[in-house]
């Protein structure tokens, strides 16, 4: 952590306030020892140890960042397209190390957003894109949690998902 401040701080960006730097740091600790941060990680090394799953998910990406580039460029993305992607992505989720993966990369995420969502409102600060700023963030129950992780989905584009 102390190399990325520094390398803020040596561009003029600014400098952290001490006190301010203290508690990110205290946070991002926080982060770290949470259950879906520990979640995630084991997960990322269960597919360390495997090169079929690294494999899988490398050769998915590809495909996705290739449709993504071609929607993002205005080209038409063939039906043949969509559906080999949709192919891709129903075999991916077979790997049980790589479904772990991806839900506990999702569950992360979650948790990642909503901290900034908290960090932004205490602040003032707008979400571009995000939910009804003037609400304070939602509690979810422990039942609303077990389902949003039993269901939790990539982040990553599939066709049929706008």
């Amino acid at each position: 952590m102390q190399e990325i401040t520094n390398a803020y701080d040596m561009q003029g960006v600014g400098s952290v306030d001490e006190l301010i730097r203290a508690k990110a740091e205290e946070l991002g600790q926080l982060l770290i020892e949470s259950e879906a941060f520990r979640r995630f990680e084991k997960a990322r090394s269960a597919i360390e140890e495997r090169s079929a799953a690294q494999l899988m998910l490398r050769d998915f990406a590809a495909k996705q960042q290739r449709l993504q580039l071609k929607i993002m460029s205005g080209e038409e993305v063939s039906d043949a397209e969509r559906q080999e992607l949709e192919q891709a992505w129903r075999i991916i989720n077979m790997n049980p190390y790589v479904r772990e993966y991806l839900q506990a990369g999702q569950q992360f995420e979650e948790m990642w957003a909503e901290v900034i969502a908290i960090l932004s409102h205490a602040v003032g600060l707008e979400i571009p894109g995000g939910a009804d700023q003037d609400q304070e963030p939602q509690k979810e129950s422990q039942q609303d949690k077990k389902e949003s992780i039993s269901t939790a989905r990539s982040r990553l584009w599939v066709p049929g998902d706008r």
